[in-house]
C-alpha cells in the first residue's frame, strides 16, 4: 500500500477524477477484472490499473493534454517506475504490460501517462519528499 500512495502522491492529487471512458473496448464485467483508469481534470496525467492477467490495454490518449505523452510502467508491489517512451499524442495507443517472466502476468501493474511537457518526476517519485529508506 506505501508505493501505491507515493504514485498517488507524486501527481497533483486535487484535479485527479475517474475515467472510464480512457479505456478502449470491452473491459470486463467482473471486478477482478475490470481495468479502471483516472486522469486529471485537465488532462496533464492519467493513471490506469491493470489487475493480474491483463496483459494489454488500449487508452484514448486523445483525451490527454499535450502533444507529446510520456509513458510509465508502474509496479506497485515494489514502487519501481519503468520508462517505456514520449511519443506523439495520437487518438488511441496500446500498451502491454512489462515483458518477463510469468510473475509479470500474474501481477497488478499501473500505466502512467503524462503530458511531457509538465516534466513529472517519475511515477511514485515526489519532488520534495522521498521515500525512506529501511
Amino acid at each position: 500500500m506505501q508505493y501505491l500512495r507515493y504514485l498517488i502522491e507524486s501527481r497533483p492529487m486535487l484535479q485527479r477524477m475517474p475515467d472510464q471512458s480512457l479505456i478502449a473496448g470491452d473491459n470486463g464485467t467482473r471486478a477482478v477484472e475490470r481495468i479502471d483508469a483516472m486522469r486529471a481534470s485537465d488532462g496533464s496525467y492519467a493513471f490506469i490499473y491493470l489487475p493480474a492477467g491483463k496483459q494489454k490495454v488500449t487508452v484514448l490518449t486523445s483525451k490527454l493534454s499535450g502533444t507529446t505523452l510520456t509513458a510509465w510502467w508502474y509496479d506497485p508491489r515494489t514502487g519501481i517506475a519503468m520508462h517505456l517512451n514520449d511519443f506523439a499524442k495520437t487518438d488511441t495507443r496500446e500498451f502491454t504490460i512489462p515483458a518477463g517472466s510469468n510473475d509479470s502476468i500474474n501481477t497488478d501493474w499501473v500505466l502512467v501517462l503524462d503530458d511531457a511537457a509538465k516534466k513529472y518526476p517519475a511515477p511514485g517519485k515526489h519532488p520534495a519528499k522521498q521515500p525512506e529508506k529501511r
